[in-house]
């Protein structure tokens, strides 16, 4: 018979790894093959869960930040999205020099009927926006992966996320 503490998901892993698994059956621990109970009772007796806590937790963060992202471009089209750096260069470079070639912006201008001015401040807006939106996420992973590093409760690493509205 073994003695089963609960060490989370990598633990199981390293269970697993090891070709033991172990379950709860009529309030007992089990564990198949058998033969393997000892070295089952040293792996668990062994296994540090925080380790892999930080590395999960640190991967579903970047995932989080990512979807939260992906949710704030996804609002613009492809082929827009491709053309972002460009367009805030030209909306810059028309605001330093009025006369400065802007071909992407001249498009849209002839294209929407809009003023140049407007389109280069609509940009200038957009830019500035998701600027904001990405230092906000830079930052608060940052703070994340900070407090990951120190927490040496597996569970309460575990229980650590992204929250998008940090803006």
């Amino acid at each position: 018979m073994i003695t089963y503490i609960e060490k989370g998901e990598g633990l199981h892993l390293a269970l697993n790894s090891a070709g033991i698994k172990v379950w709860f059956e009529n309030r007992q621990v089990r564990v198949y093959p058998e033969s393997k109970e000892a070295e089952a009772q040293s792996i668990i007796d062994a296994y540090d869960p925080v380790p892999y806590s930080r590395k999960i937790a640190k991967k579903r963060i970047v995932d989080q930040i990512n979807e939260s992202t992906k949710e704030l471009v996804n609002k613009y089209p492809q082929v827009e999205r491709d053309r972002f750096a460009e367009q805030e260069a030209e909306a810059i470079a028309f605001n330093v020099d009025p006369s400065a070639l802007t071909p992407l912006i001249d498009e849209i201008v002839l294209r929407s009927g809009r003023s140049k001015a407007l389109i280069a401040s609509k940009i200038i807006t957009k830019s500035n926006s998701r600027r904001l939106v990405d230092k906000a996420h830079l930052a608060e992973r940052q703070k994340l992966f900070a407090t990951i590093d120190v927490t040496t409760n597996y569970k309460a690493i575990d229980g650590l996320n992204f929250i998008a509205d940090v803006v």
